[in-house]
This record gives structure tokens, sequence and C-alpha cells, in this order.
């Protein structure tokens, strides 16, 4: 939920409509691994969260249904965000120490959801990918987001942050087009809530017509 997708540190929380259509898809949302708990409060209302803070969401355990908005940029390979400096090559950590090797933060949130996935410790996830390449990175990984039903946003999604008064509003439209990502049974829920952001697309290419039926 709470996303760093760019070196500039502005966070970017997923917008309260796309929120609900997670959980009317899902039956509820009893994990976010990366939100803070001002968002959670007031527009997630998970039963449980991780701030994401460093990679503390990456650590703990993970269970039931989970909306997943994960970090972009780049990021170690335990998962601590990593970004570039001026004048500089290669990737640095906020204290100024060199990252030896950067990876993309959004693959290795993708990989850490879809191992939970495969060993059976959640029962859904609702994943939002901030751009389209994750469709491509996550082809290297044992489970890639392609082997899911995915909705295809027809609008670059418009990403929310928290105002300076204290309240959380939209922010502009980011600049690439988006992915979100549905692990679970309810393929027709998923369908229903999530087309009118876009069209469905199955995992075998094809997409859903003629009502929700798979």
């Amino acid at each position: 939920m709470n996303l760093q997708h760019s070196s500039e540190s502005v966070e970017f929380y997923t917008p309260p409509d796309i929120i609900e259509a997670a959980r009317a898809t899902m039956g509820g949302i009893d994990f976010d691994p990366c939100t803070t708990s001002l968002v959670n409060d007031r527009i997630v209302k998970a039963d449980t969260y991780s701030t994401g803070a460093g990679n503390s969401g990456l650590m703990v355990t993970w269970r039931g249904r989970v909306l997943l908005n994960p970090p972009g940029g780049k990021c170690d390979g335990q998962g601590v965000c990593v970004s570039r400096r001026e004048g500089q090559k290669g990737y640095f950590y906020e204290n100024g120490r060199k990252c030896e090797k950067a990876v993309s933060s959004t693959k290795l949130w993708w990989g850490k959801l879809a191992d939970r996935w495969r060993l059976g410790e959640i029962d859904q996830a609702i994943f939002i990918g901030f751009s389209l390449e994750v469709l491509q990175s996550t082809q290297s990984l044992p489970v890639p987001c392609t082997r899911f039903p995915i909705c295809i946003p027809k609008s670059r999604i418009a990403f929310w942050q928290e105002q300076p008064d204290g309240t959380i509003g939209p922010a502009k439209s980011p600049t690439h087009a988006n992915a979100i990502v549905y692990l679970g049974s309810k393929l027709n829920a998923f369908a229903r809530e999530f087309s009118r952001f876009g069209e469905i697309m199955l995992p075998n290419g094809g997409a859903v017509q003629n009502g929700y039926e798979f």
C-alpha cells in the first residue's frame, strides 16, 4: 500500500476505490505488508499491517487475504531501499554506503507474495503493479505475474498522497500504465469488481467476455 516510486522519497497510496474493490473481491483484507498506521486506520483497515520501513514487511509472517502495493525503485537483496546520488554511479543506502547489488523492489516483493501463495500460507491477494514492466520482469521468477488474472486499467492509477494538512488525497497520476494482479479462487468476483477499471486478462491470453464466467 505504501509506495516509493522514485528516488525522491515520495510515498504513494492505493486510492480508496481500488481498495474497496479488493475488499469486495476477497471478502476482507487481513494483512497489508506495505502501509502506514495513518493510511491503514483511515483507508485500508486491514486487520494487521506492516509499515514496510526498511524491509520489515518482508520479514514478518503473511497470512489470509493480502493487499500488496509494494515499494518501487531499487533495493538490496533483503528489501532495504536504495537510491541514486547525483554525480555518483550505482545505488546507495540512506547512510551513504554503496549497495553492491541493487535489484527491482517490485520484483522482490512480488517474489515474496508468490512464494507465500505457492506454499499455501495466504488465501488470496491483490497485487498493485506500479508499472506494466512487472509483467516482464517477473517472468524470470518461478511464479510470474502472468500466471494469474490481471486487470490492465484503462487509465493510469491516480495514487494518493499525504497532504500538508495531514489529510490523504489524490496526487498527480503516475507516468506508467499499471497492472492489478489477483491470486485466489474468486475469479468471478475479481472480474466483477475490477472490470470497471479496465479489461481483465486471463493467464491463457484470453479476456473476460459475456459476463463474468470464466
